[in-house]
């Protein structure tokens, strides 16, 4: 799910229900691209790395199985890899 250019990624996440999205400290952070990982990824690492409810988010990931932006501190390849090793071990 695209975002717009300096707008926080949960902002905009609008289908479901996400009480910890309030607690995100994304949220904070307007001024992040939370989807140009091609630029500001360790600004937004440090972010989420401090963040009370990465584990939620990094739940919200997988759930959906997002394929863009930072969730949870993780990208890329990371994030693709621990996507799927959570859907491996729920089976």
């Amino acid at each position: 799910m695209p975002g717009k250019p300096g707008q926080a990624h949960l902002t905009f996440i609008q289908p479901l229900k996400l009480e910890w999205v309030e607690q995100a400290l994304c949220r904070q952070h307007p001024d992040i691209d939370w989807f140009d990982t091609e630029c500001g990824l360790m600004a937004a690492a440090s972010i989420c790395y401090r963040c009370p409810v990465k584990s939620e988010c990094l739940d919200y990931a997988v759930e959906t199985r997002a394929e863009d932006g930072i969730w949870a501190g993780l990208w890329g390849k990371q994030l693709e890899a621990m996507i799927d090793h959570r859907i491996r071990s729920r089976s």
